[in-house]
């Protein structure tokens, strides 16, 4: 697996801002930290700092006090002021919880920009009751295990157990079960998400928004031309007119197609 050094292909700019990263960590967790993962567009190579927020998982051996807690936000805040459009996005992992895998996983710390506001409110209150099971954690362990960048510590295979295939489904598939009400809304989002999950069912295929979008293309041509309004939003940052019809169509044949694919009853979905 690549780690930080290796990462000569990215500009000196974020290598330095993903040094500041492992920096704030170490600070505070000093011997508590195991290690920090890259996953989502980063890991796979389709990252762009000014549409694309920073996902990582941060892998601890004991659970993290508050003050640590509070420590570690208050590093990091002015950090991701200072760098990303989007953000950052971690949670952090028991190590005992990485290396033995269960579903909804785990977790003793989160944070993204959705709780900035919450954070801001009562910093205190944030970081004593975040914490608790995330059924997201099963994709993203599994993306960190397919193509994850280590920033600091353990290597990824010593980390990190093997994910359940079907929780991983499961967790792929949580992202999308609003799809029919919320496509018309985050256009973008769902189409490309859809097409992850489909890529994963009929290919077995850990794909990224990008290439999950790319393998639609490939294999829906009747929404080729939808799918690439998708991945031009996604990576050209160009706002997209979506025809709400075709949306619509599009859902349904999909749904359609999961449903049938995955053995599932298709009232799930309504």
């Amino acid at each position: 697996m690549p780690d930080l050094a290796s990462l000569k292909k990215k500009t000196t700019e974020m290598k330095e801002y993903l040094e500041r990263i492992v920096s704030c960590f170490c600070t505070v967790l000093k011997d508590n930290l195991v290690g920090i993962y890259l996953h989502g567009s980063y890991a796979f190579g389709c990252f762009h700092p000014h549409r694309s927020d920073l996902d990582f998982l941060v892998v601890c051996k004991q659970e993290i006090k508050t003050e640590d807690k509070k420590q570690l936000l208050r590093l990091i805040l002015p950090l991701e002021d200072d760098g990303l459009a989007k953000g950052l996005e971690f949670s952090i992992l028991l190590e005992k919880d990485a290396k033995n895998f269960c579903y909804p996983t785990p977790f003793d710390f989160h944070y993204s920009p959705a709780h900035r506001s919450e954070v801001s409110k009562d910093m205190d209150a944030y970081c004593r009751g975040m914490k608790g099971t995330d059924y997201d954690l099963a994709a993203h362990i599994t993306v960190v295990r397919h193509t994850g960048i280590v920033l600091y510590g353990k290597n990824i295979e010593a980390c990190f157990g093997p994910v359940d295939p079907k929780a991983y489904l499961d967790s792929i598939l949580r992202d999308c079960f609003d799809a029919k009400s919320r496509i018309v809304h985050q256009s973008m989002y769902y189409i490309l998400n859809l097409c992850r999950v489909l890529a994963y069912l009929f290919d077995r295929r850990i794909t990224s928004k990008k290439t999950g979008g790319e393998w639609g293309c490939r294999h829906l041509p009747n929404y080729r031309r939808l799918i690439e309004q998708a991945l031009s939003e996604y990576e050209e940052n160009d706002p997209q007119i979506y025809d709400e019809a075709e949306l619509a169509a599009f859902v349904c044949d999909v749904f359609h197609l999961i449903a049938e694919k995955a053995d599932l009853n298709e009232e799930v979905w309504k």
